[in-house]
């Protein structure tokens, strides 16, 4: 179908290598000879993967973590990516890494569907956003359009809410 999740949270085996994560993706004869291109691209995509390529999951830090379960959601790139919670935790050099490595997969061609406590970030790759605050959909329309409306609405969204 095209259609790839990265959930909320850290969805690594922690036991097995960075490469062995990225190598998980692919167990079909197919995808094994498409094994490599892809893991290339994951390198490329988080170049900090490719120098820990050896390293135990487990003993990378959080964002690598977080870097490492997009990258494995990446490597068969999707026609849309469902991501929750992408920045959530992350030190702020590293949500701009993933912001940036998203921005890429839109411009490739990749619909984005995100659920994401950092608005900002959101708007800056949405065309459409809803604005969701305690549960109840407080904007919804184009992001370029959300304008003077931002400072009413996102406050309770900078704050815990999400957009």
């Amino acid at each position: 179908l095209g259609v790839a999740h990265a959930p909320e949270g850290r969805s690594v085996f922690a036991s097995l290598s960075v490469e062995e994560n990225l190598l998980l993706t692919f167990r079909s004869e197919l995808g094994k000879k498409r094994a490599p291109e892809a893991v290339a691209r994951a390198y490329e995509l988080f170049p900090r993967l490719g120098e820990r390529r050896k390293q135990l999951a487990g003993t990378l830090s959080g964002g690598e973590q977080r870097m490492l379960a997009l990258a494995r959601v990446l490597v068969n790139p999707p026609r849309l990516l469902i991501a929750d919670e992408l920045s959530l935790g992350l030190a702020p050099i590293v949500v701009e890494e993933v912001y940036r490595t998203l921005e890429k997969v839109r411009d490739e061609g990749s619909a984005l569907l995100l659920i994401e406590q950092h608005v900002k970030h959101a708007l800056s790759l949405a065309d459409d956003v809803a604005v969701l605050n305690h549960g109840q959909v407080t904007y919804f329309g184009a992001a370029s359009e959300l304008g003077d409306l931002s400072e009413r609405l996102l406050p309770a969204a900078s704050n815990g809410s999400h957009a």
